[in-house]
């Protein structure tokens, strides 16, 4: 009998110590769970709020088009389309601000410069060299180059210097005369889709588009340049072989901005022309033809990599994707089927009215 308690109480000693032992664990395990629970919890709002603040986006972007369309409906002509999105964007704006809308929201709603340079300004660029008609920008050249290099150049020259008077009076923040200049550089290229959202609306002069657009579009490789060459002034100093370097700088960003745009829209030449070099003409449909929506698809890639590209190599993107959508205009939109010709123009018009819109908003 004693034996069969010892083997008993042996049993519940033993017990018990694993029952002490394992409470840790079991413990380690729960809060594990319990973090886990609260992580998937946060990640379920976190998304919430995601997607409410690109609902709200979503809204303001349908009223802004809806507004669009009564101005033209009414002959509306004290304000203009982009006047009115802009008024929209600041009234939202208020709205957001003065409620008691959560932050996490408005984290979400901040404008975001990767996408503005990545996602909205590739469509506007190159629907407006696809559109354009290139008679009156290439016969204007010489003039637009003129203005771009000139015109910048002034601009940032007055405002740096601007800027530097306005620091030695202490009306603003104090910086060195290179320093102002480089900020001067840095904010004298103009924004071309404001001039592209407006003279369409208007039909203005061809040659006067033209020139304005051409001008705004090319001042961004003078921009670069005049930026990058303060900079290496303000290290290395000005001196004669400093400004040889900058010359051939400006040569390399501009001229390899042009053979980057080129270089994509007739390689997307060339393999639409060797696809669809059997037409229908011949009695049979091919193959592009037969699959549109991948005809355009591919379309579509060629412009965005020509605008990676340039910016992958520190070109200008801009100047890359004007000239790529030139170029496929005249000998791309030849070799591709009738449908997915037509439909291009209607796809990269729709995609430059949404990003011109979005910009326009915030």
């Amino acid at each position: 009998g004693r034996r069969r308690v010892s083997e008993w109480s042996g049993f519940g000693f033993s017990a018990r110590n694993r029952s002490l032992e394992s409470t840790p664990k079991t413990r380690r395990m729960s809060i594990a769970e319990d973090t886990q629970a609260e992580d998937h919890d946060d990640a379920e709002r976190a998304f919430a709020l995601q997607n409410a603040a690109f609902l709200l986006q979503l809204f303001t972007l349908a009223t802004a088009f809806v507004i669009g369309l009564g101005i033209k409906h009414l002959n509306i002509h004290w304000i203009h389309e982009a006047g009115a999105t802009i008024l929209l964007g600041v009234l939202v704006g208020l709205m957001i601000s003065g409620s008691s809308v959560s932050d996490e929201i408005t984290d979400w709603l901040d404008f975001d410069e990767s996408v503005f340079f990545f996602l909205l300004l590739p469509p506007i660029i190159f629907e407006g060299g696809y559109s354009l008609r290139t008679k009156p920008f290439l016969s204007n050249f010489g003039a637009i180059c003129g203005l771009a290099f000139a015109g910048t150049t002034i601009s940032t020259f007055a405002i740096g210097f601007f800027v530097w008077i306005c620091g030695g009076m202490g009306i603003c923040y104090g910086l060195p005369l290179l320093h102002a200049l480089v900020f001067g550089a840095l904010i004298s290229a103009t924004d071309p889709v404001t001039v592209l959202a407006i003279f369409q609306e208007l039909g203005v002069n061809t040659e006067l588009y033209s020139l304005v657009f051409g001008e705004s579009v090319l001042n961004d490789a003078v921009a670069i340049v005049l930026y990058r060459t303060l900079v290496n002034f303000n290290n290395k100093g000005v001196t004669f072989v400093s400004l040889i370097e900058s010359a051939g700088f400006f040569l390399v960003i501009f001229v390899g901005s042009l053979a980057v745009g080129v270089l994509f829209a007739v390689s997307a030449t060339l393999f639409f022309k060797l696809l669809n070099r059997h037409g229908a003409h011949d009695g049979h449909v091919t193959l592009l033809q037969k699959y549109s929506h991948v005809e355009m698809a591919l379309v579509m890639i060629a412009p965005y990599a020509s605008y990676a590209a340039a910016e992958s190599m520190s070109l200008s993107g801009i100047v890359a994707i004007l000239f790529c959508g030139m170029v496929m205009a005249h000998y791309t939109v030849p070799n591709l089927s009738p449908e997915t010709a037509t439909n291009s123009k209607v796809v990269f018009k729709v995609l430059a009215t949404l990003a011109e819109t979005f910009v326009f908003i915030y």
